[in-house]
């Protein structure tokens, strides 16, 4: 049995290059994960199937275009996730991998 969940995710947080902080973002998150139940007594496992969304920050965000960072959410999560569109002040990602 399989099935979508959509989560949004919006909030302050750490955006890093490896082991760099390169600064506090607000984000917004659309995530969608394809569950899939292996039985009753197990848990749903969550692959994820999608995962786009934006970064606000000050101007120094368009130096990070086409680099893959990871940020550090509010609720302890963290993605990974690369830069794929700028405008002043606001960068379009997409989501690798989301750890829990």
């Amino acid at each position: 049995m399989s099935s979508q969940r959509r989560e949004e995710l919006i909030g302050r947080g750490n955006l890093y290059q490896g082991d760099r902080l390169i600064g506090d973002v607000t984000y917004e998150i659309h995530v969608y994960q394809g569950l899939v139940k292996k039985n009753a007594r197990q848990a749903s496992e969550g692959k994820l199937k999608a995962c786009r969304g934006y970064l606000y920050a000050s101007g120094y965000l368009f130096n990070l275009l086409g680099q893959e960072m990871t940020l550090h959410l509010e609720d302890g999560r963290y993605l990974d996730c690369v830069a794929e569109v700028c405008k002043i002040g606001r960068l379009e990602i997409t989501c690798k991998k989301l750890y829990s």
